[in-house]
């Protein structure tokens, strides 16, 4: 899979890309990133501090070149 196509993929589902590239979707109360790179995507979330402090933790990742789409149209090779 190449970068253009994942982000095809991760428009078709509703992210937005930000200011920096990257592509982001709110689902309920939680934030959701696609932290991308030129080989590589890392899949974030947001965590919310009680004084309103934020930092994003990885999820999992994966390479580009092992991504793919299943018969059912889901993203398969991200890693924890």
């Amino acid at each position: 899979m190449t970068k253009q196509e994942f982000i095809n993929w991760a428009k078709d589902r509703g992210y937005t890309q930000d200011k920096f590239g990257h592509l982001q979707k709110t689902l309920g109360s939680d934030y959701i990133r696609l932290k991308l790179s030129s080989t590589a995507v890392r899949y974030e979330r947001q965590i919310i501090f009680s004084d309103g402090k934020h930092e994003w933790v990885r999820i999992y990742s994966g390479y580009f070149s092992k991504l793919s789409i299943n018969s059912k149209n889901q993203l398969v090779g991200l890693k924890r």
